[in-house]
């Protein structure tokens, strides 16, 4: 049976999904179609329907939509995902980084014409909506690992004259543009008028050049995270809980503009992006401005980070000042001892003195544990918008992803 995401409330306690979209009844007239959309994301944040919905609804798309998103779904349990292949490519190739970056290249040049025969959606019902945005899903996804890998690049190679600013603001308006298509879509906005952006041959060009993460080990545990899923896995991936989060936004924190968020890279990377391009869908000019910093506490691959600028490109350290005296949120994907978050926080203190904390998942059970080791942990007190769900392990993701979008029916030669 598909494992489902634990819900809380600010005490941990279990709750409903559907009480974070509650805020939202104050904006749209109707959420009904708001409610199906988060229904249909599994524990993975993979759009998920029953097979023979799919079935009736992708033969009625154009051929290269038709085939683009057959060879990404995968049959299980009588559920189609529409996650797989094409997708989560370090584990279909195995852990070879050299492959994975090798097909991640081919799949980031082919959606262009895939991108240009989207249908408008709100021509589409729900489901056949569900099947079509997964050709957006995958552009989004492609869009914000080439940011990402540009991004971690530019901090270790200055010296490369092709990681400038001009060059670093063409990956990241791609990037956005990416995310704004998505939730418009999935979200049926009035607004919607896709941009189609895509990268040009030369962008693919300095893509090809970049070096690859390499194989790291988790401090404290002795974890290792390989290369290749470094390139492909960005661990908040899920749209619904982006959605959710930005209820409980308006929920806690109202329609007060959030001068910047704070977002570390790779897991948090769509968060703030996400966030505002979902509030906008609702009138709501929320969150004004993003930050991006490559922080981890854990990640023996990082060298110890002893100051905000040792975390950005060099050609980004005048956005720095920028934060001086804002109303900042730093917005990571989850929270469990809390220490990434208040060593930016620290660092940060130099700009502003309204800096706020926020997580969409929190470590729960385990709290108890580190309370008794006497270690540190992320207290609810310390969050300003409380997280909206239990942590979801990479350990168990992985195992819900391999039996739902590769087990079954999937077919590794397709």
């Amino acid at each position: 049976m598909p494992r489902s995401i634990a819900y809380i409330d600010n005490a941990g306690n279990k709750i409903d999904k559907r009480v974070f979209l509650e805020p939202f009844q104050a904006e749209v007239e109707d959420i009904s179609h708001i409610e199906r959309l988060v229904d249909a994301y599994d524990y993975t944040g993979t759009i998920s329907l029953p097979i023979a919905n799919y079935e009736a609804i992708i033969r009625h798309f154009p051929d290269c939509i038709k085939n683009f998103i057959a060879d990404s779904t995968n049959f299980n349990g009588g559920r189609a995902y529409l996650r797989g292949k094409n997708y989560y490519l370090h584990i279909v190739e195995n852990n070879s980084k050299e492959r994975v970056f090798e097909q991640f290249l081919k799949e980031l040049c082919l959606l262009q014409e895939q991108v240009e025969n989207m249908p408008d959606s709100n021509s589409l019902t729900d489901d056949e909506l569900f099947v079509a945005s997964s050709v957006l899903d995958h552009r989004k996804h492609y869009s914000m690992t080439a940011l990402n890998l540009f991004f971690e690049n530019a901090i270790k190679h200055p010296e490369n004259p092709d990681l400038n600013s001009a060059n670093y603001e063409i990956f990241k308006d791609v990037s956005i543009s990416t995310i704004e298509d998505y939730y418009d879509f999935v979200l049926r906005s009035e607004k919607h008028r896709s941009t189609k952006r895509t990268f040009r041959e030369c962008d693919i060009n300095i893509v090809k050049c970049l070096e690859l993460p390499s194989d790291s080990k988790k401090e404290g545990t002795g974890e290792i995270t390989s290369g290749a899923s470094k390139i492909i896995i960005r661990e908040m991936d899920h749209p619904a809980q982006i959605i959710l989060y930005a209820g409980n936004m308006l929920k806690y924190d109202g329609k007060r503009p959030i001068d910047i968020t704070v977002n570390p890279l790779k897991g948090a990377t769509e968060i703030g992006y996400g966030l505002k391009s979902v509030l906008n869908n609702f009138d709501v000019d929320k969150i004004q401005n993003i930050v991006l910093l490559k922080y981890s506490h854990y990640d023996s691959s990082t060298p110890r980070i002893k100051s905000i600028e040792d975390c950005m490109p060099q050609f980004l350290l005048p956005e720095l000042q920028n934060l001086r005296n804002k109303r900042i949120f730093i917005i990571d994907d989850n929270g469990w001892t809390g220490d990434s978050l208040r060593s930016i926080k620290e660092k940060l203190s130099q700009y502003s003195n309204d800096i706020n904390l926020a997580v969409i998942e929190r470590a729960v059970d385990s709290i108890q544990k580190l309370r008794e080791a006497g270690k540190p942990y992320l207290r609810p007190e310390e969050l300003a918008i409380p997280a909206i769900a239990k942590i979801r392990q990479p350990g168990t993701i992985n195992r819900e992803l391999i039996a739902n979008n590769f087990g079954g029916k999937h077919d590794q030669n397709r």
